[in-house]
């Protein structure tokens, strides 16, 4: 880290000792950088809706941020670290933007289908063969940090959750899957599953108890265990809830602060803006 960065960052992290924390959240831009924004972000149909510094009202196509990074940043950075929250910010509203089905109760989830690993691209994104040639799906009900950042910093929290996922599903490991009834989609035509190892342990749930994916919101049979879990890892303060995920935080929000509030140029297509 450069000295500045450093010392930026010394000068946040002190001056969340003597004051009260800002209410303010970040967001993490998948073209690379963050934006500090005022209050919390709203996930909308497919926008992320805001308010800059200044109070300007913004709004961004949602496949444009990650959404679990900016939460774990948002927490360990913000006020809901300081305080204890037992939630991270806009936990519920980061279903809007992934798809899938609409909002009512989820039917109990289908027998299992034998499959095998083909490939990792995501800690919640896995290609598999289940005897029908290799296909992508998605882990239900969560929602994981992205890798492969323009910016290494952003991409270690994606990074760390994906080679999780690595270890556990290995490529030509055997796998359950399981589908909701009736089966999800999600807006790219893959299917919403759960993945069960072969002895027995939800993929899912695993990486949201160790602290490295969110629960994401919507119809999900499998939710208000996974938020359980969720809680849990928050008060341990695994994973990205832990002092290593602070660590991080507090560098890039404290380069970002070095550079006027973002670390690189926003993104050019900005859907609306306004005075909120």
């Amino acid at each position: 880290m450069r000295p500045g960065t450093l010392a930026a960052a010394l000068l946040l992290a002190a001056c969340a000792l003597v004051a009260p924390p800002a209410t303010a959240d970040w967001l993490v831009y998948r073209a690379g950088g963050v934006q500090e924004i005022r209050g919390a972000w709203e996930v909308v149909g497919s926008q992320v809706r805001f308010h800059l510094p200044n109070g300007t009202y913004s709004t961004l196509r949602a496949d444009e941020v990650d959404l679990a990074a900016s939460a774990f940043l948002s927490w360990q950075v913000g006020e809901r670290r300081a305080i204890g929250a037992a939630r991270p910010p806009a936990g519920a509203e980061i279903a809007a933007a992934a798809g899938g089905a609409p909002g009512g109760e989820a039917q109990p989830w289908k027998g299992c289908t034998p499959a095998r690993v083909v490939r990792i691209a995501t800690a919640e994104a896995l290609e598999i063969d289940a005897g029908q040639g290799p296909e992508t799906v998605h882990l239900a009900c969560v929602d994981a940090p992205e890798p492969g950042h323009p910016l290494p910093e952003l991409s270690t929290f994606g990074e760390q959750s994906a080679g999780t996922v690595s270890l556990l599903a290995r490529p030509g490991a055997a796998l359950c899957v399981r589908e909701e009834a009736p089966p999800l989609v999600d807006r790219a035509g893959h299917r919403v599953v759960y993945l069960e190892l072969a002895d027995g342990r939800d993929l899912g749930e695993l990486i949201v108890r160790r602290g490295l994916a969110l629960v994401r919101g919507g119809a999900c049979a499998r939710r208000d265990a996974y938020l359980a879990v969720e809680s849990s890892a928050l008060a341990a303060g695994v994973g990205h809830w832990g002092s290593v995920g602070h660590d991080l935080s507090v560098a890039i929000v404290g380069e970002a602060v070095e550079m006027g509030g973002q670390a690189v140029p926003l993104p050019k297509r900005r859907l609306s803006r306004g005075r909120g």
